[in-house]
């Protein structure tokens, strides 16, 4: 063998077998790296909750408007979420669709108490309303526990006026505190008629010297 070139060893396989498995080796690490890069991105950039809720950029919290049986990750909303989930589910005929605005994952007990009887009561009017025609779609909107993301919500809201979702009404709205203020007067703004179930601030009413300044909000 002194006497054969590299290239005769090469063609007689001596070195062949051996680079072609160090390829193989270095060709998997890096399919490898690049699968769990991509899986790691993956999971960093889905920021979904459920259908219709998102943490937005900077943040944990879950928000948006959901049609579904999702509970917001608090245990104490699960079964009336879950039935107010078979009652959309069980309409077959027209309907017209109304949010309920409420901080959802809120994490003061008191506060998520009061959520959880406004939801109790607003299952029951759906329940007893869908009776006639057209029934009632009750849909969940979450602004957040402080209501830092009523933008978001908001925007979400004014585009299920159109469409299949037919949103009619906002219901609940909560404590009356400056991002509850501000996400009714974008709504009524929008042309979205407001139900305040518990607004007591008399700076968020209409009727006061003479003007409306949230054209469409009941108290």
């Amino acid at each position: 063998m002194a006497g054969r070139g590299f290239g005769t060893w090469l063609r007689e396989g001596v070195w062949e077998i051996p680079l072609r498995r160090y390829l193989a080796i270095v060709l998997g690490v890096v399919v490898t790296a690049g699968l769990v890069v991509a899986v790691r991105t993956l999971a960093h950039d889905d920021r979904s909750c459920a259908a219709g809720v998102v943490r937005p950029e900077g943040g944990d919290e879950c928000v948006g408007v959901s049609a579904t049986g999702y509970d917001w990750g608090r245990a104490p909303l699960r079964p009336v979420v879950r039935a107010i989930d078979r009652e959309n589910r069980s309409i077959k005929g027209p309907y017209v669709t109304v949010a309920l605005l409420e901080p959802f994952t809120a994490t003061d007990a008191d506060n998520l108490g009061d959520v959880l009887h406004e939801l109790q009561g607003a299952y029951l009017a759906q329940y007893q309303a869908n009776g006639t025609v057209p029934a009632i779609r009750l849909v969940l909107a979450n602004p957040g526990a402080t209501g830092a993301h009523w933008e978001h919500t908001v925007e979400q809201l004014e585009g299920m006026t159109g469409g299949k979702d037919r949103l009619r009404a906002v219901a609940g709205v909560g404590l009356s505190t400056a991002n509850n203020k501000r996400a009714v007067a974008a709504l009524t703004a929008r042309g979205i008629a407001v139900i305040g179930t518990s607004i007591t601030a008399d700076n968020l009413a209409n009727g006061q010297n003479g003007k409306d300044p949230f054209p469409g909000l009941a108290r």
